[in-house]
């Protein structure tokens, strides 16, 4: 993590300590293990892509507790409809690309590899921004316009250009920029998901144990490293023939 500049308020965090932040709320509001992955990506992709971000992600895990993937339904095959069953456009956002993708490569072999989705029923359409750079890990670059009322978003997806940003790829170059304050609020809250540290759990990590008078109950090296079921293998197996084949007992 590294400071914009010594006066400023805003810094940048990078990709790692960003997934560890976001990974750890999302843990402290307890979404489905499951989600966890693809949830956290598309939170850093909406920063990076200028949608919601950091400030409003907070807001977005609330939304998404408790979660349902379940209820998300296609509807129709051509062109391709997609009912979010009311769920957060994260949870609905790299299921479409997959079925964008899927579709684009099929329709490849007749010289035209693009495709197009219509999305239904989400929360936080405008979310659904976070799939150009789900398509861009696939090669593709996808087109977002929203629809009036209830008529949905509408996704295009086609060849992204040989010179198209990948947003990942900047992030682990540049960071994201995130103001300093809120996240160490982020960063405070998220470590809600960790356990207490207290002297008792202190004294029982690692392969050692410490008593409460000071009595070491354990291995007394510096190397962890167990050979005992490695030795143990060895000693029990037959030993091999000449030709390789281990010897029978007589």
């Amino acid at each position: 993590m590294t400071l914009a500049n010594a006066s400023s308020s805003t810094m940048r965090a990078s990709l790692r300590e960003s997934r560890m932040v976001l990974e750890r709320l999302m843990q402290v509001v307890r979404i489905d293990e499951g989600l966890v992955p693809s949830l956290r990506d598309c939170a850093l992709y909406s920063a990076a892509l200028g949608l919601g971000g950091f400030p409003a992600v907070s807001a977005h895990l609330e939304l998404l507790r408790g979660a349902a993937p379940e209820r998300v339904k296609l509807v129709a095959d051509s062109p391709l409809t997609v009912d979010g069953g009311g769920q957060h456009a994260w949870v609905v956002a790299e299921l479409v690309v997959d079925l964008l993708v899927a579709e684009a490569r099929t329709s490849a072999a007749g010289g035209r590899e693009m495709a197009e989705a219509r999305v239904l029923n989400v929360v936080e359409p405008e979310e659904l921004g976070v799939a150009a750079a789900i398509a861009r890990r696939h090669g593709f670059a996808v087109e977002l316009s929203r629809g009036e009322r209830d008529a949905g978003a509408r996704l295009v997806l086609r060849p992204a250009s040989a010179d198209a940003p990948d947003p990942l790829q900047r992030i682990r170059l540049e960071g994201l920029p995130v103001a300093q304050d809120l996240w160490w609020q982020l960063f405070h809250r998220a470590n809600e998901a960790l356990a207490v540290d207290t002297i008792q759990s202190r004294r029982h990590a690692g392969p050692i144990r410490v008593e409460e008078d000071g009595r070491v109950v354990g291995r007394q090296d510096d190397d962890e490293t167990d050979f005992s079921l490695l030795i143990g293998q060895t000693a029990a197996a037959p030993p091999p023939s000449a030709n390789g084949i281990a010897k029978q007992g007589a």
